[in-house]
Order: structure tokens, then sequence, then C-alpha cells
């Protein structure tokens, strides 16, 4: 009996959950100014043809944010890094107190111009879920590639865009980030199931891989992308990769949302914020 109690207050506080996001979620959209990316409709063209678009943030911004990643990077023995999830391939130096608005990491990724331009795309004033520095390592000789070493859609949210932002100069060894444009990924048959991770013997039976695009460019260039809805991968590395990550989606997600921002809630450095970029780490 109590199990049973147990299970439906738990099936309660999901459903309490659910109607509060998309509450949240219906104001976001209405809290969406059409002025504000109006500037980079260029941009939020491409995103909704092609599902991927290149970005130029702020020169001193940008400069800011490659200075603070590369001292912490070297800062850090590769032992310091915490691996994640099983991903022994991806190395996340950014923790807690990184988080904090006025630091190089949180006012690149609240930059306003970004936040307008995923704003435009997704419908609704984003929320900025994660920010990460990774260094991306080679695999061992004869390691087979997995997790995102293959092409794949993340899941965690309904509409997603993340923007890659490479701190370190990327070719072709280094693993650039690679797409399958929206045209080709929407190719995939909807009757098939194909493997959240799928190699590419295996996609190349439903998909032209010929089409993907790959990010190769200098450190500082940042690529927005639906990671939602486009398959893509990266890491596959001769040479190590580092690289900064924003994670943004609607703010209706299908996992908790990050809560490490109401840690400075009420803060000058937040009074100091937009009232969109408050929107954007829900304060």
């Amino acid at each position: 009996m109590l199990l049973f109690y147990h299970r439906n207050i738990l099936r309660l506080k999901r459903y309490i959950k659910i109607a509060k996001n998309l509450s949240d979620y219906k104001q976001r959209q209405l809290d969406l100014d059409p002025a504000g990316y109006a500037p980079f409709q260029q941009q939020v063209s491409k995103l909704l043809k092609d599902g991927y678009t290149s970005f130029n943030v702020e020169k001193t911004v940008t400069n800011a944010l490659i200075a603070a990643c590369r001292e912490r990077f070297d800062s850090l023995d590769e032992s310091d890094m915490v691996a994640q999830e099983g991903k022994k391939f991806y190395k996340d130096s950014i923790s807690s107190p990184d988080y904090r608005p006025s630091t190089p990491f949180m006012q690149y990724a609240l930059d306003e111009d970004i936040l307008n331009t995923v704003g435009g795309y997704l419908g609704s004033t984003p929320f900025l879920q994660s920010i990460e520095l990774i260094y991306s390592t080679p695999r061992d000789e004869g390691e087979a590639l997995h997790q995102t070493h293959l092409y794949h859609k993340d899941k965690i949210d309904r509409r997603i865009v993340k923007m890659f932002t490479y701190i370190t100069d990327v070719d072709d060894e280094c693993g650039p980030f690679t797409v399958l444009p929206r045209k080709v990924t929407n190719a995939a048959p909807w009757y098939i199931e194909i493997p959240h991770y799928v190699t590419d013997e295996t996609l190349s039976n439903f998909l032209n891989l010929d089409d993907a695009a790959s990010f190769k460019s200098p450190a500082g260039s940042a690529m927005m992308a639906d990671a939602k809805n486009l398959y893509h991968f990266g890491s596959r590395c001769i040479r190590p990769r580092l690289t900064f990550v924003a994670h943004y989606n609607s703010g209706y997600s299908l996992f908790p949302r990050n809560q490490v921002y109401k840690t400075w809630q009420g803060k000058a450095e937040v009074e100091a914020l937009s009232p969109l970029q408050r929107n954007a780490i829900g304060i």
C-alpha cells in the first residue's frame, strides 16, 4: 500500500513539473521580441533551412573566452578533469563557480546576439542549460568509435541549439564537429528504428553521408546547430581539440533544469543582467 502511494505521489509531482514547465514555455514564447533577432535573420533562416549556421560573436567577448578557457586548461592536469558519463574521450573542466554571470564563460554564453538568434530559431526566449569546456583526446590505437564519436541526435529537450566555439584551431585531424543538414537527416525513413548512436555503415544505408558538413575553422570560430533534429558527431580526432559548448533549449525540458543559477539570485552581478539574460538563466 505504501509503495502504491509513493508511486502516485511521484507521478503527481511529475505532472506538476510538466504543467509548470509548459506554462513557463508559453510565457517564453510571449517574451520573444522579434526586433531582437531581426538583425540576425540570415542566421535564423539558415538554422530553419539547414539546421546549422556559423556565427560571429563580438571579438572582445570571444577573445576573453579564449583566454579564460586556455588559462583554465593550462592550470589543470588531465587527472584533474572530470570524464563525462562514461565518455572517456571527453574531459570537462567547468565547475559551479564558472556559472557566475560575471565570468568570461557566462558573459559569452549570455551574449545577447546569441540569445536573440537562438530565440528567433526556437520561437521562444532560450534557457541556458549548461556550459562546457571539452577537451577531446585521440582514441587508443585500435579503439572503435563509440558514443558521440558516432552519429546521433540529442534527446534531452523538445528543442535544442548547441553553440560550439573552438578554443584551438580545428582541421580534419582534430575531429571537427560534423552534421547532416536538415534535408539529409529528414530523409531517414520514419518506419525504421535507427539506434541512438549509429555507425556510418548503418546510417549510410538510409542517408547520403557525403552531404555531411564539417566545421573546420580557426580558434574563435563558432557554429550553432539544432542538436535535437540533426544527426551529428564530433571528436574523431588524431590530435586533441579544445571546445567551449553552450547548450540552449526551450525551457520545456524533458530533464531537470540546471539549478546552479539560483545560487547567484539577488547578487549584484545578476541584477546587472538584462531581462533577456535573466530569462536565459531562469531568474
